[in-house]
């Protein structure tokens, strides 16, 4: 039931997504008489600019353990232990 429920979701979400896309396309074309072809380049770009700041958190979160691991000194007193001997 949870599976269900998690994929009526996510298709439900995609949906949204790809309707706001059809939208923003069908009002330029209604207001302006003309196909603005620049519209998918800027989904394009909000795509893109999104999947890097998804990035940049997952790697900030990695980074911030590595430094939070290295200074903690029984971390440092575990890892001597299991490591070297």
């Amino acid at each position: 039931m949870a599976l269900f429920a998690q994929a009526l979701i996510n298709g439900i979400t995609d949906g949204v997504f790809l309707a706001m896309m059809a939208l923003g396309i069908t009002l330029v074309f209604g207001v302006a008489r003309f196909p603005n072809v620049a519209h998918g380049d800027f989904l394009t770009v909000g795509a893109y600019g999104a999947s890097t700041v998804s990035d940049c958190r997952h790697w900030a979160k990695q980074i911030d353990r590595a430094v939070n691991d290295s200074l903690d000194w029984r971390s440092r007193i575990r890892r001597y232990f299991t490591q070297w001997r």
